[in-house]
This record gives structure tokens, sequence and C-alpha cells, in this order.
């Protein structure tokens, strides 16, 4: 789930799926003035449905960011290192393609990062990674993020 201040909205994605272990693909938003939820159909392809997934908003470029996730049992679980942007104003999901990932693994936790404008990912193993977000290759920004004073990892 992520919060939308400037819509006053929350999203979900993942509900509906059809048995406990594949999650589903469904994107809902709740409105916290009408106190309703409303299922949203996006125009186009939607990412596969899935459990243990990361989902932020990005307020600056209004669009929400999904990675990574699970879906299935035993033989057939699958894990996923996609990233999809879905924007509210086309109401359309996007898949990045990207040329480095994490792999394909359980999601621990994903935040938005609004002063450094950085996307942090936790996932199992005890790997960290941060994704910077840009519409075009131009404003990709690679400056490292300051490290925060008192900061020690043991």
């Amino acid at each position: 789930m992520a919060y939308d201040s400037s819509r006053q909205k929350t999203w979900m994605f993942g509900s509906g799926g059809s048995s406990w272990d594949t999650g589903g693909n469904e994107l809902w938003h709740f409105d916290s003035v009408t106190k309703l939820w409303t299922k949203i159909i996006a125009n186009g392809s939607v990412p596969p449905a899935r459990l243990y997934h990361g989902f932020v908003y990005l307020p600056s470029y209004d669009k929400f960011i999904l990675y990574g996730g699970a879906a299935g049992y035993g033989s057939s679980y699958t894990k996923y290192n996609d990233t999809w942007v879905y924007s509210p104003t086309s109401n359309t999901w996007t898949q990045l393609s990207t040329t480095v990932a994490p792999t394909a693994t359980q999601m621990i936790g994903m935040v938005y990062d609004s002063v450094n404008n950085v996307i942090i990912v936790a996932i199992e193993n005890e790997q960290f990674w941060l994704f910077r977000y840009a519409e075009r290759v131009s404003d990709i920004d690679i400056t490292p993020p300051a490290a925060p004073s008192g900061l020690s990892v043991s």
C-alpha cells in the first residue's frame, strides 16, 4: 500500500488473488474523504499477480513503483525482479527495462526517501538496493545520497 497525499487516497496493489499462494494483480484506492474503496481498471497490460512485493508513491513524478514479489507454492513458486510504473493520470502500467536489478526474491521492505529522491529496497539475504526513478535517461542523477550522520551498520 502507498499513500498519495495530493489525492488523499491510499492505493493498494495485489488484492483479488484466486488463492492465498498466488496473490493478485488488482489495483484499488481508498478515498479518505468519502471512506470508499474503488477498484481501478487500468488501460492496457498489468503486472502479473503476486505477493511480497514493494509498492511506493513518488509525489514529484505522480507515479507508483511496483517491484518484485512472488507467487505460487512448492515447485510452482515464482520469484519476480521486475519493475512496473503506474501513472494515475493516464491510468496505465509500464514495465521498466532495467539493466541491473536485485535477484528475484521476496521483499522485506521498500520505502521512498523524498529528501534524496531514492527508493530503498530491502530483500532477503540482507541485501539493500537503491533505485532512483527518472522519466528520461538524461534526467538520471547518479550522485549517491550523502550518508546520514551517526549511522553505523553491523
